[in-house]
């Protein structure tokens, strides 16, 4: 992908706290764990946390690639330097994320929205980091088309997020869009939605 500006065409408000809130809201729906709808940080304790979650609730477990994937640059760096001393599970997550990385690219949800979350991924990352990630393993993953429906989840709220609507329909329930919408009064938001 050239051009690391490709984020600057879609109007919201980029920012990984933004996407995590936004992720966080399907993680919370499934957990009842009303923290994960909160800003959470990037950091690896609370990737931990949702790792030691998805044990005990394993429908979450779709989110664990996604979610350090979106984590700080220095976290994502970190756990993929330990990839050969990771334990089994810890590795399927570092896979997932990179397969999502992928995903953002050439999967079947991919479109000009996907690539600017791409886009400002690499923004994020120290420079040309993510040239790097081809020679990790992207495969095997737990469930391919699960982590494709998380794509399509965050496209969705993105595009929403882009026309200015506060949420959209997500199969029965709704994505609070909040996150990622514009601030036009010059404060940063960080409340909880």
């Amino acid at each position: 992908m050239s051009g690391n500006n490709v984020y600057q065409w879609i109007p919201v408000r980029w920012s990984l706290t933004g996407l995590r809130q936004v992720m966080g809201q399907e993680i919370a729906k499934v957990t009842r764990d009303e923290q994960w709808r909160t800003p959470l940080p990037g950091t690896r304790a609370t990737w931990n946390h949702l790792r030691q979650m998805a044990q005990v609730v394993p429908r979450i477990t779709v989110w664990e690639g996604p979610w350090l994937l979106m984590s700080d640059a220095a976290v994502f760096t970190d756990v993929l330097a330990g990839y050969e001393v990771a334990s089994p599970d810890e590795q399927v997550a570092i896979r997932e994320a990179l397969w999502f990385w992928g995903a953002l690219h050439w999967g079947y949800y991919a479109n000009d929205t996907t690539w600017a979350l791409a886009s400002y991924l690499m923004t994020t990352w120290p420079p040309d980091f993510w040239k790097s990630l081809v020679q990790w393993p992207s495969r095997p993953v737990r469930d391919w088309l699960r982590l494709e429906r998380r794509v399509m989840y965050l496209r969705v709220a993105i595009d929403a997020a882009a026309k200015g609507r506060v949420q959209t329909r997500w199969g029965q329930g709704w994505i609070d869009c909040r996150p990622l919408i514009p601030n036009t009064n010059g404060i940063e938001r960080s409340e909880p939605i």
